[in-house]
């Protein structure tokens, strides 16, 4: 995760590499501690969760037949998992292991597809920390994490993106008092961004984008799919020297911490619990 941030903020762009890396460290682990889901039905369980992180950090052209064989990968293994829950009834002692990482997994990419993760990176890194890190303090050492419940029924993951979450809130009021100082003051756009020079937009993304018919049209929350390099370009060549733009934040700065606070104080259940008792 160190090395993810560091290249995050450098480039922001992840390698897949040390994703693969957690999630192989993180199988290990789990079939380490747990034989038994390796020698009896369980197994079923297990296949579901590797081929979705799998499909997740390997890289891929997407020729036909790696089409094919995902989507066979992931109904072979998926009328497995439900087979082995709903037809064994196999959902007790070890086997809560493997379905709250399936959960866990699950859970990240539907954040992902409704954007409420928006960094491909970003989702790899929640999904690594969920193979590591499936069960509430399924790794406790030296008496941490320091608030412990009956109550921390979530998924760890979930706490962890809550927590990584929180810094976010405090974006706009950093902009807003920055805005205000600096006499920037135009709505929401202050809330959002600064002015910025054209010449110096490294990891700033333009509130102002061409669109297809070739005019300007302002974009209060700019796509980070989008190519923001021509869209400057083109802003430049229209003569445009100044344009409000948002920092692109490397979110792998929030991540990291937001794991360490979750090992050291506890799931978010446990903090609600001793803040309202």
């Amino acid at each position: 995760l160190l090395y993810a941030l560091i290249s995050d903020v450098r480039t922001r762009i992840v390698e897949n590499y040390p994703w693969q890396i957690m999630g192989i460290v993180g199988f290990l682990f789990l079939f380490y501690e747990h034989t038994t889901l390796l020698t009896t039905k369980e197994v079923m369980l297990c296949i579901l969760p590797i081929v979705m992180f799998a499909d997740a950090v390997i890289d891929r052209d997407e020729s036909k037949i790696e089409i094919i064989v995902t989507t066979a990968s992931y109904a072979i293994s998926a009328f497995l998992f439900l087979y082995a829950v709903f037809f064994l009834r196999i959902y007790t002692g070890e086997a809560r292991i493997v379905i709250a990482l399936t959960l866990s997994l699950a859970l990240v990419y539907f954040l992902y597809l409704i954007h409420a993760i928006h960094g491909g990176a970003d989702a790899k890194a929640f999904m690594s920390i969920a193979v590591l890190h499936p069960m509430p303090y399924a790794f406790m050492v030296a008496g941490l994490p320091i608030l412990r419940c009956d109550i921390a029924i979530f998924p760890p993951i979930l706490s962890i993106i809550v927590y990584s979450g929180v810094p976010i809130v405090f974006i706009p009021i950093y902009y807003l008092v920055y805005n205000v100082y600096h006499r920037n003051i135009r709505f929401p756009h202050m809330l959002l961004g600064v002015p910025r020079d054209t010449k110096n937009m490294r990891f700033w993304l333009p509130m102002l984008v061409v669109d297809e018919k070739g005019n300007l049209r302002e974009k209060l929350l700019p796509k980070r799919s989008v190519d923001y390099e021509k869209v400057i370009d083109e802003l430049r060549r229209r003569g445009i020297s100044r344009v409000w733009a948002m920092y692109k934040t490397p979110f792998m700065v929030m991540i990291l911490p937001a794991y360490i606070f979750y090992a050291l104080v506890g799931d978010i259940m446990c903090i609600l619990s001793a803040i309202f008792g």
